[in-house]
């Protein structure tokens, strides 16, 4: 997928480039598997959507900066890597929808 013409998103082995990033999924994940109550699963529902309300602030803004400055810089990168996070973020929700109790 291409972007504004300087944004390029390959497959998702981009997403190992940011540890952080995995390491967080990481971390969501292992909670999800060990979600034994509705509750625990509400929680990190919540959490998650917060999250993915966070980016799209964040792309939002990134957006912004790329379409009134028209620049090339720094800002390409970080949509990208905030459009990668998106995508777990989705995978995670996707999947808390999937889970019954």
């Amino acid at each position: 997928m291409e972007l504004h013409g300087n944004v390029e998103l390959s497959n998702e082995s981009d997403s190992l480039e940011n540890t952080d990033l995995l390491m967080e999924i990481m971390e969501v994940r292992e909670q999800l598997e060990d979600a034994q109550t509705p509750e625990e699963l509400e929680s990190i529902k919540q959490t998650n959507n917060q999250s993915m309300q966070e980016v799209l602030e964040e792309l939002d803004r990134k957006f912004q900066i790329l379409i009134h400055h028209n620049t090339q810089s720094d800002e390409s990168e970080n949509v990208k890597e905030l459009i990668i996070k998106l995508r777990y973020l989705k995978k995670i929700q996707e999947i808390i929808s999937s889970t019954d109790f």
